[in-house]
């Protein structure tokens, strides 16, 4: 009898084991199940509040519906008002074309300190600089700053330069 008592036990301990296991693993599997569904909620509704915000309309203007009253204070009849463009057009002068187009050209200055040594050689091969494998990073600076036109260190109509102000604030107690 001691023998049968001792196998119910463990065979009681394994059951309650396996149906333990069993348990756990579908109560896992129903959270894990029930995670990604929120998690695709909340995806479905972030992109739908998103295609909202796209394609809603401008908000109205007017929170009520009373109808709108023009002011008639600032009428002035279309004869009068001719006259007065009229008056304006002839007093402006425009400038020619040809020197509002020359005031348009403008050089656009890059960093070239903070571009590598091959954005460097692109931009030179794209200016047709020649001997452009053969020079230094330095070299290939001072060349694009040639074919610009100015320099990045001066200030156009100043006799002072980005070096000089540099030496004059290094003087300067701190």
């Amino acid at each position: 009898m001691p023998a049968a008592v001792s196998d119910a036990i463990i065979i009681g301990s394994v059951l309650v084991m396996v149906f333990g296991a069993l348990f756990y693993y579908l109560y896992s599997r129903v959270l894990h199940n029930e995670k990604r569904m929120s998690v695709m909620e909340n995806i479905l509704l972030d992109i739908k509040m998103a295609t909202d915000t796209v394609f809603a309309s401008p908000p109205s203007d007017h929170t009520h519906d009373e109808p709108l009253q023009e002011a008639h204070d600032d009428f002035v009849p279309l004869g009068e008002a001719s006259v007065a463009s009229q008056e304006v057009v002839e007093s402006t002068e425009l400038p020619p074309l040809e020197q509002t187009q020359e005031e348009q050209k403008t050089v656009v200055s890059m960093n070239y300190e903070s571009m590598n040594i091959k954005e460097l050689q692109h931009e030179a091969r794209t200016r047709s600089i020649p001997g452009v494998s053969g020079l230094r990073r330095k070299e290939l600076i001072e060349q694009l700053r040639k074919s610009d036109g100015s320099s990045d260190n001066t200030v156009q109509g100043s006799s002072l330069s980005l070096d000089t102000f540099v030496e004059s604030a290094a003087e300067v107690p701190q």
